[in-house]
């Protein structure tokens, strides 16, 4: 039951921009073996490759921890589609509170990147990359009602590192590249029981790319924490910065589109409220981003 439930805030997290799934983890105190698992798996898959031995595959694959594997997997789907539904209500009702409450847990990781930056140089690439996304950021509307498949490959390829690195969410990368509220949508109608074979299509190729990302973006991440870590950090403090571009909160819900309203559109009562959620949500972030901080020293 226990590997349920931290499978089902780890499903939460990954849904949520802002909230990093393997934070989480490493709050849970089962991030090591989340890695580990998924290292085993890349490995399984090389030597399958090299060796085309279906015998051995088979033994490694029996093998895994699945007593540990099939809780956690069923916590975590179990939360994508309940929340998902959720999720899309508030997003078409009341997208200025929902953008507030992603724009504070966003600005609350700051804090995990933030200490990985030591220098001067550090600061300044942080400041580039800042200057940089905002720029690519503003290329995109934050939401594609119709992205191609080539997106989805690509936006599932990255989204994944949201659960190898404390820090950096997969559901903000998809918020960035403009894909996060297609994809939870998506997701939303086949829990609804609508099996349209576009829908299916698109989801397939994400999660295609989700695996092939899982394998390739391992390696990467490691490679550039081990030799690049506080460039890489300052790359994500700057990334995050940056979000502030396309989590703006003064939003309304359009034609599937989220069009940036003035802030005079709102009721004073609303623009109260939005700010509430951005400071409540913003303190939530914080503490559990100090938390996994703790529990990784």
């Amino acid at each position: 039951m226990k590997t349920i439930i931290h499978g089902f805030f780890i499903g939460l997290a990954e849904l949520i921009p802002g909230i990093s799934g393997s934070t989480i983890a490493l709050s849970f105190g089962i991030y090591e073996k989340l890695i580990g698992l998924m290292d085993k798996g890349v490995e399984i898959v090389k030597d399958f490759l090299v060796n085309r031995d279906i015998k051995a595959t088979f033994d490694e694959i029996k093998n895994l921890p699945w007593k540990f594997i099939i809780p956690l997997l069923g916590g975590m789907f179990g939360c994508i589609i309940l929340a998902s539904r959720l999720i899309v209500w508030v997003e078409h009702e009341y997208p200025q509170y929902l953008f507030a409450a992603l724009l504070g847990l966003v600005f609350a990781t700051l804090i995990i990147p933030y200490r990985s930056m030591k220098s001067f140089s550090d600061w300044a690439f942080a400041i580039f990359t800042a200057i940089a996304c905002f720029v690519l950021f503003g290329f995109s509307s934050g939401s594609s009602s119709d992205p191609s498949m080539l997106m989805l490959f690509g936006s599932g390829t990255l989204a994944i590192s949201g659960l190898i690195l404390p820090g950096v969410s997969g559901s903000f990368i998809l918020l960035a590249l403009g894909v996060y509220f297609y994809i939870v949508e998506s997701i939303s109608e086949i829990t609804s029981g609508n099996f349209d074979g576009e829908i299916l299509t698109n989801l397939t190729i994400f999660s295609i790319g989700v695996g092939v990302g899982a394998i390739i973006i391992v390696k990467i991440i490691k490679f550039l924490l081990a030799n690049y870590k506080n460039k890489f950090m300052a790359f994500i403090f700057g990334v995050l910065i940056a979000s502030a571009r396309v989590l703006w909160p003064f939003v309304k819900y359009q034609d599937k589109e989220f069009e940036i309203v003035s802030i005079s559109s709102f009721t004073n009562t609303e623009v109260a409220f939005t700010a509430i959620s951005f400071i409540i949500f913003l303190m939530i972030g914080i503490l559990i981003n100090m938390r996994s901080q703790d529990a990784n020293h």
